[in-house]
């Protein structure tokens, strides 16, 4: 039957002036200063529309919905916890896209990596910021995208009022312009920037507003809080016009006054994030981009694809593409071309170094310096910029300065924008209680550092006292005053030794005095009081209680939620060796403490880090960040003396040369709140020393510019210098600071790091130099007590498996379900069978390990997907019975312990649990010292399940000859037979790292065999308890000869035939590059086959579409009587079928000249008994599918060069569906109906062909228009028959036309399908002729039997190469074939 084929597109190639100057040449109006499309236009003109949604949770359910990756991940619920930001869903029909309402906003990153985690790795996406550039000609720009197919389709929710009745929203957000291209991606961007710079300054000065609550107002004022100028660093005039300091006045006066009638918000200017997000599948050739150049040093940018499309005369400017993912492996294959493993929450991508971020570093210290340093070695940091920095961050490698101004965040924000800065880590703490953080987020920079509300803990030491106070926080007994006299009494009358005297305000680190005597505290009172010492600081003052004791800095990353503790140091806060002399800000540290034991690193996690960010998010102010807790180990248990929002200085120095991990993903964890997974590793067999060298009369006056050299022999000592108090005049360092130097070496041992240390400082020539000698000496004097061996000498480290338990824990507690909480801790797992809704229940157990892929992940470094592989074998296995998985434990064996590789291993089976739908209940860590080699483990999974008592299998007694037996698709290798694997490799003398000789393009061996094995659970417990399979075997080792006859009687023999199931071509590889025997491929190997299922003929189709809907499956093979002296198993067709899979098959010459290789596909063999490629074809229907019956018949036979392996039909339900079923034929039903579009429709389309690696179409009764994209793209394989014969009687009712025309002869044609319909070219025709009493009806009968005879050979020319489109648009023909 007719298919009608693609309406016209405009035509993508030329530029954008030539289209404007044709009239009609583009259906829509490019002007520079308006927006693109109202919505209105957008929906008249079809637009690729996917939904309405805010910025946040439903943003990315939406993209990961229409990229086809929302398996499992469908509810809002797992959108809401990736996203971490919560919104409501506007259900009103478009265009009142303005009802919608947020209790959050998302950034581009959160959208980015709520993207990857929502779907498990699948969805990609990458951010250009602050694109288009304000020189770009906004109208061409935009065309770029349009011509992909990405359209806008939203605004920006900006209000000035709210109408009466409405909510009024607590931060305003934004709304996405969404689309989906063609090629599978989908595009995201701020509206306000397809405007005009007049309209963008138009809007973001006179409409866009930041509406906020009165009670959160009032929280705010009413904290304990510097009160300064709300309009204060802002150069926006709007903070003024608006008398936003009115407005605050105007609310506090109102509640003062009780009185009735209340405003229930301020208006405040709202923030602007400029930027576009691009997300897609990692197959997408979106994600295909062009080397970057460097230009003189300014940060490596790219020039987009869209700007190409801007005029001559417009500025090109360059773009920096950032991509942020969860996980991330530099051995990995490129970015978009790697299928990830299906773990939620888990990215496996590398991030190329051209793709990595610029990182702004805040402040000029050690401390900076360090940070900087850290952050330089990661390979997803592009360059990191110091501000203001120092003489080391001058240009030092990827680092160097910025004289940006940081006290200006307004300025600072736009240079972040200006220069595609991606993060900015924030050092010193003055900044950050400035509100650093919290105006550069509202701008839409990212920022690592604690609120400036967090940041109390540290600005406020009054504040500080008061909150450890309410949440029982251990401290020294204190008081805080105003009044000089009430301070002065307080020490002279408290029952404590109260010496201790702090300014309450920020001092430089330098505010504290330990006095001797009463009379020395009252003198600090008066000091810093009434002579001002440290200025506004001491404005209020706090008297303590002195502590005796052991004191030392533990620190702690925080995602707000949960606490990552650093390894403990401890600061040398007095000038002089022996810890004499005046205060400072930190003459030295070092890194790790053995004072600190691991016992009491956890009791001081849980009392003290752990129940101050619980306090703070308690009170409303999260704490994101580093929390650094000064303690005093006293004889009555530890104390908190004090507590610094911001990385120590000195203790930075020592800590971060212990971080094993990247530095920059750690911070990315922390903003993400993804800590509780993602913990720090450290060093734990090395210690640390800093030595500071600060200049002559510090703590005191001091000169500067003091010449400094000797550094370049320090370096060469293995001792990194990190600058402080420095400057560059003339190339030359000199001194610029009371700090100026810091010393660090890293040794095996802490009496080795100090004297590596001081050597280092020796070799400094810097006159003047105060320095100490003896940093360390607590901890020195500590170890050289005399102490007897402990569990860790021998080898055992309790410690590193109790940080384990931790990480572990939120991991197998996400796996709860009935029945159990999965909490770890216990002696032993407790499971609820009742609770899980058993009555009758029968337990099934299993228990399997991974056997020697082992050693494959182990030599590719890559341990993440174990664990699915490990879940699988138990799982799968447990199926078999017809059992539910209900709980897993597992067991983890090593000579020493890795607590990185262990944390990724189990991660790895707590993710696969959630697949599988059973419980993480326990497992087991055995630290076996002397037992494996260096890096070596074992593994090994136990899963028990349950079936009621009367839905056991396999079914024996109902099994029989005559069943039929459906396959489902392997991933691969699966778990089994990696000795003969490893084996291969050695034969081939092929690494892991190799490229892979078969699959996709750019992954490595390795990467193909550690594809985990496919966890079954899921999609078969809703078939097996159907009832209507008999038996299900799991293929695991021994492989299709040994594992279905485990399921059956020992009467019934197994008739499996290859040629019906798509075969992976690493078996192929395998085979090929092993020599191994058919027998042994299917005695070792599960062939592409991971599970078979025995059903009765009656139900096969039923049970074949179930699993169809969710997994590739087929009809493979049937039962039989076992004749006596035969084989158990056999499977016919399996050299042919792996032959016709593997890369290395020669092609039987049956391909005309200006004919192309159609590419992959099976075998059959010629006449010579040579394998012959056969085209692999799909079939599109919308009906019966009689034209798809004849091209069935015409595959089967043996001389036929095509092979169907995919129907699909866009409508369910139809006869032709049950024909592709009954023939054993791939089937899937693409709803239009389901689809806003036509373009959208085709790209799902298209992604199932390509999925099924279709090479050419046959359109047998399609009644659907196909765009123009997808008919270029399809050129030359894309084949429709028509009922005339062409160029007679075009398009609809074709034989009424002929009848109404009186013609004499009728028939057929197949053609190549165009644009303009019915004018490809011609392949095949067939008359039929016309009688004098033909009805419509009669003759579209005949036609109808004609086609069944012409669109078979259509087919066979084409698939054989017989016939091929030219590029001029004619057919080429083979001469042999014309005949």
């Amino acid at each position: 039957m007719d298919a009608p084929q693609a309406s016209v597109q405009p035509a993508g190639g030329a530029s954008e002036p030539e289209l404007a100057g044709r009239e009609g040449a583009m259906p829509w109006s490019l002007q520079e200063g308006a927006m693109l499309w109202s919505l209105e236009e957008a929906l008249e003109r079809q637009t690729l529309q996917i939904g309405v949604s805010a910025c946040g949770a439903t943003a990315v359910l939406d993209v990961v919905r229409v990229l086809g990756a929302e398996e499992g991940v469908a509810k809002e619920e797992d959108a809401n916890s990736c996203v971490r930001t919560r919104l409501r869903r506007n259900e009103s029909p478009l265009p009142d896209y303005l009802l919608s309402r947020s209790e959050a906003g998302a950034t581009h990153a959160q959208l980015i990596r709520g993207a990857s985690e929502l779907s498990g790795g699948r969805v990609v996406g990458r951010f250009f910021h602050h694109h288009p550039r304000r020189s770009v000609r906004l109208g061409p720009w935009l065309a770029g995208w349009i011509r992909k197919g990405a359209v806008p389709v939203a605004t920006m929710n900006m209000q000035a009022a709210v109408p009466a009745g409405e909510e009024v929203p607590d931060a305003w957000h934004h709304q996405l312009i969404f689309g989906v291209a063609p090629g599978g991606a989908v595009f995201m961007a701020n509206p306000l920037d397809v405007v005009s710079e007049s309209e963008l300054h138009k809007r973001l000065c006179t409409e866009s507003v930041l509406l906020i609550r009165r009670e959160d107002v009032l929280q705010r004022l009413s904290l304990p809080c510097h009160q300064f100028n709300l309009s204060e660093g802002f150069e926006d005039p709007r903070w003024k016009t608006m008398d936003v300091e009115g407005q605050v006045r105007q609310m506090v006066l109102e509640e003062e006054q009780g009185s009735r009638s209340k405003a229930t918000h301020i208006a405040i200017p709202a923030a602007y994030c400029s930027g576009v997000t691009i997300f897609a599948l990692q197959s997408s050739s979106l994600g295909t981009r062009k080397q970057p150049k460097s230009r003189g040093g300014a940060a490596d940018v790219t020039q987009s694809e869209e700007e190409q499309q801007t005029s001559s005369s417009a500025r090109r400017s360059r773009l920096h593409i950032w991509l942020t993912a969860r996980d991330s492996s530099p051995d990995l294959s490129p970015l978009l071309h790697q299928k990830s493993p299906n773990i939620p929450g888990r990215l496996v991508l590398k991030k190329p170094a051209d793709m990595a971020e610029c990182v702004l570093v805040i402040g000029g210290g050690g401390r900076e310096h360090a940070l900087a340093w850290k952050l330089a070695q990661s390979p997803h940091v592009k360059q990191v910029l110091v501000a203001p920095g120092n003489a080391g961050t001058a240009d030092c490698g990827k680092i160097r300065n910025s004289e940006v101004s940081v006290t200006n965040h307004a300025i600072l924000a736009q240079f972040c924008k200006d220069h595609n800065v991606g993060l900015v880590v924030v050092g010193p703490e003055v900044p950050l209680a400035a509100g650093m953080v919290d105006d550069l987020t509202a701008a839409g920079v990212a920022c690592f550092g604690p609120s400036a509300r967090a940041a109390q803990l540290e600005a406020s030491k009054s504040f500080s006292k008061a909150f450890m106070d309410r949440h029982g926080i251990p401290t020294a007994r204190w008081g805080s005053f105003t009044d000089p006299q009430l301070a002065c009494d307080y020490i002279r009358t408290a029952s404590f030794p109260a010496l201790v005297v702090k300014a309450s305000g920020l001092a430089a680190g330098k505010g504290v005095i330990v006095a001797a005597n009463q009379d020395e505290a009252c003198a600090a009172v008066k000091d810093i009081m009434k002579e001002k010492a440290f200025g506004s600081a001491g404005e209020t003052v706090v008297v303590e209680e002195l502590l005796e004791g052991e004191e030392v800095s533990c620190l702690c990353f925080s995602d707000g939620s949960s606490v990552a503790p650093m390894p403990p140091a401890q600061d040398h806060k007095r000038l002089q060796d022996g810890d004499l002399g005046p205060n400072t800000g930190g003459m030295g540290a070092y890194c790790p403490t053995p004072q600190v034991s691991q016992e009491l690193l956890e009791q001081i996690k849980v009392k003290v880090l752990q129940k101050t960010i619980d306090g703070m998010k308690a009170e409303g102010a999260p704490y994101i960040g580093v929390l650094y807790a000064g303690l005093m180990l006293t004889k009555d248990g530890l104390r908190v003396l004090e507590f610094n929002c911001r990385f120590g200085d000195p203790e930075c120095q020592v800590l971060m040369p212990l971080l094993k991990d990247d530095l920059y993903e750690v911070l990315l964890h922390t903003l993400d709140g993804t800590l509780a997974s993602h913990a720090p590793v450290w060093h734990q067999e090395s210690s640390a020393v800093t030595v500071v060298m600060a200049s002559a009369g510090y703590p005191g006056t001091y000169a500067k510019g003091v010449q400094i050299t000797g550094l370049s022999q320090v370096e060469a000592m293995d001792v990194q210098v990190f600058h402080a108090g420095t400057a560059l005049k003339a190339g030359v360092v000199t001194s610029s600071g009371g700090r100026v130097l810091t010393v660090t070496a890293v040794r095996p041992s802490l009496e080795t790091a100090l004297q590596a240390a001081n050597q280092g400082v020796a070799a400094v020539v810097f006159p003047g130099a105060v320095y100490r000698r003896d940093i360390g000496h607590h901890a020195i004097a500590y170890l050289g007590q005399r102490r007897g061996l402990t569990y860790k000498d021998s080898g055992v480290d309790i410690a590193a498996g109790n940080r384990l338990v931790d990480m572990i824990k939120p991991l197998a507690k996400a796996t709860a379900r009935a029945g159990c909480n999965a909490e770890l801790g216990g002696f032993a797992g407790v499971f609820d069978l009742k609770a899980a809704g058993f009555v009758d229940p029968i337990l099934v157990s299993g228990t399997d390990g991974v056997g020697t892929k082992l050693k494959v992940a182990q030599a590719c470094g890559k341990h993440d997907t174990l664990g699915q592989d490990l879940v699988a074998m138990c799982v799968n296995d447990v199926l078999a019975q017809g059992a539910e998985p209900l709980f897993f434990l597992d067991y983890f064996s090593c000579g020493s312990l890795d607590v990185g590789v262990a944390s990724s291993v189990i991660g790895g089976v707590a993710a696969a649990c959630r697949l599988a739908g059973c419980a993480l209940l326990g497992g087991e860590t055995a630290e076996m010292p002397g037992t494996y080699g260096p890096g070596e483990y074992d593994l090994a999974g136990f899963c028990v399940g349950a079936a009621e008592r009367a839905s056991l299998l396999p079914r024996l007694a109902d099994i029989a000859a005559g069943d039929v037996l459906l396959g489902v698709a392997s991933s691969g290798v699966h778990s089994n037979g990696f000795s003969l694997v490893r084996r291969v490799m050695g034969r081939a003398g092929l690494g892991y790292g190799a490229s892979a000789p078969f699959g996709e393009p750019g992954r490595t061996l390795g990467e193909v065999l550690l594809t985990p094995t496919k966890i079954y659970s899921r999609l078969l417990l809703p078939i097996l308890r159907s009832g209507a399979v008999k038996a299900y075997a799991h293929i695991t080792g021994g492989g299709l000869l040994e594992n279905i006859p485990r399921v059956l009687p020992n009467e019934l023999a197994v008739d499996l035939d290859a040629s019906r199931w798509s075969i992976p071509p690493v078996f192929s590889w395998l085979q090929e590059a092993g020599d191994i025997s058919d027998e042994e491929m299917a005695r070792t190997f599960n062939c592409g086959l991971g599970a078979v299922l025995v059903v009765a003929t009656a139900d096969a189709q039923g049970v074949l579409l179930q699993l169809q809907a969710q997994e590739e499956a087929w009809v493979v093979g049937s039962l039989a009587h076992k004749q006596p002296g035969t084989e158990p198993v056999v499977v016919r067709n399996l050299k042919r079928s792996l032959r016709a899979a593997g890369p290395s098959v020669e092609v039987a010459a049956v391909q005309g000249e200006g004919c192309p290789d159609n590419g992959g596909g099976s075998c059959h063999a010629d006449a010579a008994g040579e394998p012959r490629k056969r085209t692999r074809v799909a079939v599109l229907i919308s009906g019966t599918g009689t034209n798809l019956q004849a091209l069935i018949e015409q595959a089967k036979l043996p001389s036929s060069s095509a092979e169907i392996v995919l129907v699909i039909s866009n409508r369910p339900g139809v006869l032709g569906l049950k024909r592709a079923t009954l023939a054993g034929i791939q089937a899937r039903v693409v709803d239009h109906k389901l689809y806003g579009s036509r373009a959208e429709f085709d790209a799902t389309i298209d992604r199932v062909l390509e999925e099924f690696q279709v090479e050419a179409v046959c359109l047998a009764g399609f009644m659907r228009i196909l765009t123009g994209p997808f008919v270029k793209k399809w050129n030359g394989k894309l084949l429709n028959i028509h009922p005339s014969l062409l160029p007679s009687f075009k398009g609809v009712n074709a034989q009424n036309q002929a009848l109404q025309a009186g013609a004499r002869v009728s028939g057929c044609t197949v053609h190549f399908v165009a644009e303009e319909v019915d004018s490809g070219a011609i392949i095949a025709q067939e008359t039929v002729p016309v009688e004098a009493s033909d009805t419509e009806e009669t003759l579209s009968e005949r036609i109808r039997q004609a086609e069944h005879k012409a669109f078979p050979i259509a087919m066979e020319l084409v698939a054989s190469g017989a016939v091929c489109l030219g590029p001029d648009g004619r057919i080429v023909w083979k001469h042999s074939a014309r005949n």
